[in-house]
């Protein structure tokens, strides 16, 4: 069956369409209550520090990866008057790792590990609502939270991360119609842990439509314009983001099928890096400046299975 449908109503344009090949689509929401799908989510989290010193030949990288990725059915349990669509997630598998510069801190795979906290998390549920516009709210998480006995678990189902996982980037305003080299933006803030915090315009454009497959690029630029309920925080450099150059790239990707109206998979990169240089004193000018590289990484992927 089909999952809660991103529908895309295909349209034809008459003659100039016909003539070119142009296909459009219209982008809105629509569920079917009953409807039972299975989803895979991944979300990764890096952070690097590496400081570099020529003059005296040392060197010393310190890196933290966290990594979740879920995979689970998706049920539309119901249905409010103004589209919104409550959904039942039940948790099918399972991954946690945790790494820091000491080791790994936790390496759990259900596929492999059927015993310990968070082995007890598989098969459980809870519910969210999605409206019409993909705004996602958690709606009752109570028969997981039962077994989230551990920091980890409780981690995986805080609220704002159950919204992260479950919306999905990018879908542009209800009724919009699309066709190639169409495009539209959206706004987000920095990730949660990133070490300067900011706004993003991520613009999406229509690269290819054929055989009813709509292929979709990003690219995210910071932007500086105030955007309504958008919460940027205030990172973690605090003052010392001055001192530092920084260069982002963001980039992200779709995939729809406008005959079903099935997202096929969506993808989300974020990569800032930020470099201090300085020569330091008495140092060997020859062998260059002691560098010092702050690098945030977060990946983001959602595919329909």
């Amino acid at each position: 069956m089909r999952s809660f449908r991103i529908v895309f109503t295909a349209l034809f344009v008459c003659a100039a369409a016909l003539l070119t090949g142009c296909q459009t689509a219209e982008f809105a929401l629509n569920y079917q209550p009953g409807e039972v799908d299975t989803f895979k989510v991944s979300q990764e989290t890096t952070k690097e520090v590496s400081f570099e010193q020529p003059s005296k030949e040392k060197s010393k990288l310190d890196r933290n990866v966290g990594r979740v990725e879920m995979v689970f059915d998706q049920k539309v349990d119901s249905l409010k008057p103004d589209g919104t669509a409550i959904l039942d997630i039940t948790v099918k598998e399972l991954v946690f790792f945790s790494k820091n510069s000491k080791g790994v801190n936790v390496d759990f795979n259900s596929k492999e590990d059927e015993s310990g906290t968070l082995a007890s998390l598989i098969g459980k549920s809870y519910k969210i609502s999605m409206a019409a516009d993909g705004t996602v709210e958690v709606v009752d998480k109570e028969d997981i939270m039962k077994k989230c006995r551990t920091r980890e678990a409780k981690t995986i189902f805080k609220d704002d991360y159950i919204i992260k996982r479950h919306t999905i980037r990018g879908i542009p305003k209800p009724g919009t119609t699309v066709a190639k080299g169409k495009s539209w933006d959206r706004y987000s803030a920095s990730p949660k842990g990133a070490l300067d915090s900011k706004a993003f315009r991520k613009t999406y454009e229509v690269e290819k439509m054929q055989d009813g497959i709509a292929h979709i690029e990003m690219t995210g630029s910071q932007t500086n314009k105030e955007i309504e309920g958008l919460d940027v925080g205030s990172g973690s450099m605090g003052f010392m983001a001055n001192i530092f150059d920084t260069k982002d790239t963001f980039t992200g990707s779709m995939v729809y099928n406008t005959e079903t109206g099935e997202v096929v998979k969506s993808s989300e990169s974020l990569v800032s890096e930020h470099v201090a240089m300085e020569q330091p004193k008495g140092g060997d000018t020859k062998k260059g400046p002691d560098v010092l590289t702050m690098r945030f990484i977060h990946k983001y992927s959602f595919e329909k299975i």
